[in-house]
């Protein structure tokens, strides 16, 4: 977690659900986990001589499954990137200010 040199409070963060990037990211993920898990099940039930009415429900079981995984995985992806991301910033802001000091402190002597 971030925290403030000058407070030393933790700062608050973001989360994945209220980042437009990171919202749109996993809604794309969970849909497109959510197609390849129902294909790939109904393929494979096909293959291996299910009827169709079973190939099916094993497609919408395994859409299910698809659209979790993806959905477990972006999230956890979109936290850690965010976090990087306000380190970043945290960091720039903080050298930034670093600078000015010195800057400051430079002219006066």
């Amino acid at each position: 977690m971030a925290v403030d040199e000058t407070t030393g409070r933790a700062l608050p963060m973001v989360s994945p659900g209220e980042e437009p990037r990171a919202a749109y990211g996993i809604r794309r993920a969970k849909a497109m986990g959510g197609l390849i898990g129902f294909l790939l099940a109904v393929v494979l039930s096909l293959t291996n001589d299910a009827s169709l009415t079973d190939a099916l429900w094993r497609g919408v079981i395994g859409g299910i499954a698809g659209n979790l995984v993806c959905w477990v995985a972006a999230v956890a992806w979109w936290r850690a990137y965010l976090r990087a991301e306000a380190r970043v910033a945290i960091e720039r802001v903080l050298a930034e200010r670093r600078r000015q000091r010195e800057a400051a402190s430079g002219g006066e002597s």
